[in-house]
């Protein structure tokens, strides 16, 4: 499978001149991403893209070629195979869409596709997918037009039926400074599937938790074998388990579904995170990067009474419990508070308290408390009171970064605002994940909490 990554040198088949060209647009992407390999640009009709001539066939390209990616017309990909076996190429992403996820007639293509990859020892991914991405080498291969800028470099590496989900989710975890490591969109995964990614992903040292989205599974038993063992967090999202999904799916990528409780009884006993949408995965994510959970008491510090009202609710829904603190650390709080009207308990309200070192001295204070385990910090601000997060609020949440960093036990920050810009800005300053809902914080950490019970890394 680290063919597929880290190929020297690729052919893009399907290219023209023109500029709305799918293939011209892949290798608009090489250029933004700065591939370190070579490329070369192949297609029916002869002339040049940004400076390379376009080959007529991969057997024309003077040099040897690690990974072909094929975007030609559905009846066209056979005929470009075995032009790529004669040519010695052993890797093939092909995202060329018309196969049996579109008439089941189709199925013939795919069998005469596949007799060819075989005869010459051919693994590919495909067909009707969204190809593959390596941040750590500048290869991206989707025919949709990225920005270097919106992606960013992290510990996740993605498989996904979907390309829409692959290049989405890519997206969700950039914005939230986390970053992608290799993403591969498998679309009907008739030669390489899930199971073949994922045993790479796991013995991949760049590639830190394992996010898939499958709308069928290829290998069951082998997939939870892999999942028993891992010594990675693994999160699925498995779609197409509802009636009206089936078909849906079926014209999709050709998936079969699967029954709901059977699949959520076997995610479980394998320590699979199963999540039901983008969102959940991210904030599992999110918990993933932080100290682990090693149980289900809390303390919640908030700064308004209506959130500790909430909170303890989210608490009680999710099974965590809010453990009474030492008196000596309430009289502490009380101590520093301004009107002193706030009777303290865990969950803490410390509108009473405006002052950064003391939030920061509180944290310190339950780091040595042997009977949590975790600190679930929320924080709501509004853009008419402080603007955005200023030097003040940096200074927490860096420490609470710092922290994260080698505590016993984990910091949790939700962060709430009355404007979704100033939030947007939060998220460009802060050096943290940090949360926006409180009932996706809570869920996530169920989830997680329940998988690493099952089997901790």
């Amino acid at each position: 499978m680290k063919r597929f990554f880290y190929p020297e040198r690729v052919a893009i088949i399907g290219v023209s001149g023109t500029p709305t060209n799918l293939g011209r647009l892949i290798i608009q992407n090489l250029i933004e991403f700065g591939f370190e390999g070579s490329y070369y640009a192949v297609g029916m009709k002869s002339g040049s893209v940004f400076g390379k001539p376009i080959y007529p066939s991969v057997l024309d390209v003077p040099d040897e070629l690690d990974l072909a990616m094929i975007l030609v017309r559905a009846e066209q990909v056979p005929l470009v195979a075995e032009e790529c076996g004669r040519k010695g190429i052993k890797r093939l992403v092909i995202s060329t869409a018309g196969f049996s996820e579109y008439r089941r007639e189709k199925k013939g293509l795919e069998n005469q596709l596949l007799e060819i990859c075989e005869r010459y020892g051919i693994r590919f991914i495909g067909p009707n997918c969204m190809a593959v991405v390596n941040m750590e080498n500048g290869l991206c291969l989707p025919f949709v037009l990225s920005r270097k800028a919106d992606w960013q470099k992290g510990p996740v590496g993605i498989v996904a039926q979907s390309g829409n989900w692959a290049m989405q989710s890519s997206q969700y975890l950039s914005y939230a400074k986390i970053g992608v490591n290799k993403v591969a969109s498998i679309g009907n995964k008739l030669n390489v599937d899930e199971v073949d990614l994922l045993e790479y992903y796991l013995e991949d040292p760049q590639t830190e938790i394992i996010c898939l989205y499958l709308e069928g599974l290829s290998r069951a038993r082998k997939l939870f074998e892999l999942a028993c063992s891992a010594n990675k967090p693994l999160i699925i999202h498995k779609s197409n388990i509802s009636s009206l999904s089936h078909g849906i799916a079926q014209s999709h990528t050709s998936s079969l579904a699967s029954d709901e409780k059977v699949v959520n009884s076997a995610f479980k006993q394998a320590g699979i995170i199963h999540v039901g949408s983008l969102e959940e995965m991210l904030d599992c994510v999110k918990v993933l990067l932080l100290p682990p959970l090693r149980g289900n008491r809390l303390v919640s510090i908030s700064t308004t009474g209506g959130q500790s009202v909430i909170i303890a609710d989210e608490c009680q829904q999710n099974g965590f419990t809010l453990p009474p603190l030492p008196q000596t650390f309430y009289d502490w709080l009380q101590s520093n508070g301004r009107a002193k009207i706030i009777t303290l308990t865990n969950p803490l309200d410390l509108g009473d308290i405006y002052d950064i070192n003391v939030f920061i001295q509180a944290i310190e204070k339950l780091q040595g408390l042997s009977k949590i385990d975790g600190i679930f910090y929320n924080l709501s601000y509004s853009i008419g009171w402080e603007k955005s997060i200023n030097q003040p609020y940096q200074k927490l949440f860096d420490y609470c970064s710092q922290v994260n960093k080698h505590s016993r036990i984990p910091i949790i920050i939700r962060l709430s605002c009355d404007h979704p810009i100033a939030l947007l800005e939060s998220n460009k300053s802060l050096s943290v994940p940090f949360f926006e809902s409180l009932p996706g914080a809570f869920k996530a950490m169920r989830k997680v909490l329940d998988a690493q019970q099952v089997k901790p890394l």
